[in-house]
């Protein structure tokens, strides 16, 4: 959807599969995703308190300080493939188009990825958005913030476009389990001086 939007090139969802790594039943990371639209000479910013150099060291150590409940903690480590997501991590930081910006975001960031003309995505717990226990990793495109809603459109299935949410329901599945797993992945087209 954002390699059309920016560049009209179609990519069909078998395809939109493979550069992301998705493989059914098994969570999938977001580098391999920051790296086909790198590809496409698109910028990535992933803004959120995560240390990659860490995760290539010690992962374990990298998920933990982001979540804090080992629970959840295991149960990444368990539907992780390391050594794919090791290598797009060393990918993305080799990349000239690729940022890393480690803090955990706020709605200003947000409001301001927005107002430079970013398109913003923002990992939730859709098992929160549905009033539903437990934990299901998913990405909604942000649109706007207001003091009490957020205009989102959702990729995933019963998703749609120009959906509102109340602020405080948004927010809790962008900070589940912890208020540090909260991000930002802003994509712009580069400044002059990159391809």
């Amino acid at each position: 959807m954002l390699v059309y939007a920016y560049r009209h090139v179609d990519i069909d969802k078998q395809e939109a599969d493979r550069i992301t790594g998705y493989v059914e039943g098994r969570g999938t990371w977001q580098f391999r995703m920051f790296l086909g639209l790198a590809q496409h000479g698109l910028h990535v910013t992933d803004h959120e308190d995560f240390d990659v150099n860490l995760f290539l060291k010690n992962p374990r150590q990298a998920i933990s300080r982001q979540v804090g409940d080992e629970v959840v903690v295991q149960g990444i480590l368990d539907e992780t493939d390391l050594e794919a997501e090791h290598r797009a991590v060393r990918a993305c930081l080799a990349s000239e188009l690729i940022e890393f910006k480690e803090t955990v975001p706020s709605f200003d960031d947000f409001r301001g990825y927005i107002s430079e003309g970013c398109v913003c995505l923002a990992n939730v717990n859709r098992r929160i958005l549905d009033r539903k226990p437990g934990r299901e990793g998913h990405i909604l495109l942000v649109e706007d913030i207001s003091d009490s809603e957020v205009l989102v459109h959702d990729p995933g299935p019963g998703g749609g476009l120009n959906i509102t949410l109340e602020r405080d329901l948004f927010a809790e599945a962008w900070t589940s389990p912890s208020p540090e797993v909260a991000n930002i992945i802003a994509i712009r087209e580069p400044r002059s001086g990159h391809s």
